[in-house]
């Protein structure tokens, strides 16, 4: 029974410091951010928080047998996205080209599912090169709307085209939080994905993501 008390108050006391700590580096990084403060600080975590160095890019690849401009096209609309990605739930295009082409500035609204959480982000196209690479950075994110405007990531696209007649396809994930300070990344990344990173996070998605596109597209 004293085991037992003793356990719950040091689990306590240790969700006390880490939360307390978690409250202050928010608290700095949202005044930082309202100031437009380059170099703002926050506190150091509290001992025995993880120190490895952050990773801010992942990527993977898949050999699909359909040539390069049938996978760009349907990868360059993003209202097909939900078809293969494990989160994505559709989209809408803001801005469509009357060709209904993907375009270098074309905004768009995804909708978005992650452990029953549900939210929408507001991405912008940065590269729409037909049958090489599409790419978008999703830039606000919301529940219902995306009103909290900042850099969140960057998604590209790369084709390959294969000797036999497939190409390879290259999916990669980049980490644009690049003003969020370090420990608030990872308590949030693990609260957020329910206990890992979002590097890690994401490696498994962006596999199921192309083996479920390869499925897809060569049955079609």
């Amino acid at each position: 029974m004293h085991y037992r008390l003793r356990r719950s108050v040091a689990t306590m006391t240790l969700a006390t410091v880490f939360g307390v700590w978690l409250l202050r580096c928010l608290k700095t990084f949202v005044f930082a951010v309202l100031r437009n403060d380059q170099d703002a600080t926050v506190p150091d975590p509290p001992s025995g928080a993880l120190a490895r160095r952050r990773v801010m890019r992942v990527s993977d690849s898949i050999d699909v047998a359909r040539p390069a401009g049938d996978l760009y096209a349907m990868i360059s609309d993003p209202t097909r996205m939900g078809e293969w990605s494990p989160e994505n739930r559709g989209a809408r295009i803001l801005d469509p080209a009357a060709d209904g082409e993907a375009y270098v500035g074309m905004r768009f609204q995804g909708r978005n599912l992650r452990n029953g959480a549900r939210w929408v982000t507001l991405c912008t196209v940065t590269a729409a090169d037909p049958a090489e690479r599409f790419a978008f950075r999703v830039h606000a994110i919301g529940v219902k709307r995306p009103r909290l405007q900042a850099p969140n990531a960057s998604w590209e696209y790369r084709f390959d085209a294969l000797p036999d007649g497939g190409t390879r396809v290259t999916e990669e994930w980049t980490d644009d939080r690049t003003r969020w300070p370090r420990p608030a990344v990872e308590v949030f990344d693990r609260i957020v994905t329910r206990g890992t990173t979002f590097p890690d996070f994401q490696r498994r998605n962006i596999a199921t993501t192309l083996a479920a596109l390869k499925k897809v597209a060569e049955k079609s």
